[in-house]
């Protein structure tokens, strides 16, 4: 993962969490800006905006159903 930090861009590599949602969240600390007056630095969140993909073929779908029956939930093609 690439990220802003000032006026340089950082590297640094992240273990997703499993399961993470669509906007959901994940904390690093440590890892954000100084903090005033020192005391070491804030937190960096990360925040996840999650897309499916909209064009699938029948196998794609078949995938996503069989993965959904699985779970326990519906799937419905829209």
């Amino acid at each position: 993962m690439k990220y802003p930090y000032w006026k340089r861009i950082k590297k640094k590599i992240i273990k997703i969490p499993a399961g993470i949602q669509n906007n959901g969240n994940h904390r690093i600390r440590g890892a954000g800006i100084t903090r005033l007056r020192g005391g070491g630095r804030g937190d960096q969140i990360i925040h996840f905006s999650i897309e499916t993909p909209k064009n699938l073929n029948k196998r794609q779908t078949e995938l996503y159903k069989e993965l959904a029956e699985i779970d326990g939930h519906s799937f419905t093609e829209h």
